[in-house]
């Protein structure tokens, strides 16, 4: 239920079109890729390819226009 809600917020935020919601989320895409980097360094190596995988594919998506 909680991810149908938090699906419902971001969808209805990004329909409404503002800097502030355009802003917010590119910031916490950022903070993900970051999380993610940090996860695919620090990782046991059971979790690390998943981690790599994921920060590789994020900043790849993020940095090609």
């Amino acid at each position: 239920m909680r991810t149908v809600v938090f699906a419902a917020v971001s969808l209805a935020a990004f329909r409404s079109g503002s800097l502030f919601t355009l802003r917010s989320f590119y910031t916490l895409t950022i903070l993900i890729l970051l999380l993610t980097t940090l996860g695919a360094r620090l990782c046991r190596e059971e979790r690390r390819a998943f981690w790599f995988g994921f920060a590789t594919f994020g900043w790849v998506f993020s940095i090609l226009p």
